[in-house]
């Protein structure tokens, strides 16, 4: 959540942690043609489209949870938008998955929009740990950091999280940045979360009832991340 939707969303608790690079979209407007949104400096200069790319979690697909609504409501606006598919939980591994986010999306670059759910958030971080680009906007769902005490889940998870994340370059290529999680995990502790949270200097919206935000917990569609990422893509005028 930014700043200015605290009002908005009173109902729902918030940490007090805010990105240390936090980039406001005031000097940005938008209007539409065709159908087409189109984003253009007010002094001028016509900013790129931005390119959401929505990164699923161990066990999951394309096809899972919010990602297929997320995805129509972006490409209705006229957006491109990538959805990769990721090994798991066969040959599910920070390499594997690394290997194919270059191979089904390319490299990071300034125009893209990541959205993580679950271990998506981990490679998330991972590829901005190791990227000299900041991109637009990052959007972390139920995210964290650290092995989980699960013999189910650790064997999966386990080389995302070999080494310690270097999280001051990550802070330096998050860009505009938003953080989800359900009070009421049943995977990930909020504590794990909230400790996430302040290593990135971000702030956390917590969600009552939310559960890991996946369609088990009822989040076939997830209308409050859309809201967020239509904030950053621009008002329609």
């Amino acid at each position: 959540m930014n700043r200015d939707d605290k009002s908005k969303h009173m109902d729902q608790a918030v940490l007090p942690f805010f990105h240390s690079s936090f980039v406001a979209v005031s000097d940005w407007m938008s209007h539409q043609t065709g159908g087409t949104i189109e984003l253009v400096r007010k002094k001028g200069r016509k900013m790129k489209k931005p390119k959401p790319i929505i990164i699923h979690g161990t066990g999951g697909s394309p096809e899972g949870n919010w990602f297929p609504w997320l995805a129509d409501q972006l490409r209705a606006l006229n957006v491109e938008v990538a959805v990769p598919r990721f090994p798991t939980p066969d040959g599910q591994s920070l390499n594997n998955w690394t290997a194919a986010f270059r191979d089904q999306v390319g490299t990071l670059s300034d125009d893209m929009i990541l959205i993580g759910h679950s271990m998506g958030v981990g490679l998330i971080l991972r590829l901005l740990e190791k990227s000299a680009t900041r991109v637009r906007g990052s959007f972390l769902v139920s995210g964290w950091d650290g092995l989980l005490g699960s013999e189910e889940f650790d064997p999966l998870i386990e080389s995302f999280f070999a080494t310690p994340f270097n999280f001051q370059t990550i802070r330096n290529q998050l860009g505009t940045t938003y953080m989800y999680h359900g009070d009421n995990d049943p995977y990930v502790p909020l504590e794990m979360a909230k400790d996430l949270a302040s290593k990135l200097e971000v702030e956390l919206t917590v969600i009552p009832g939310g559960g890991h935000l996946n369609k088990e917990a009822g989040y076939a569609s997830f209308p409050r991340l859309f809201d967020d990422i239509y904030k950053l893509i621009g008002t329609i005028k």
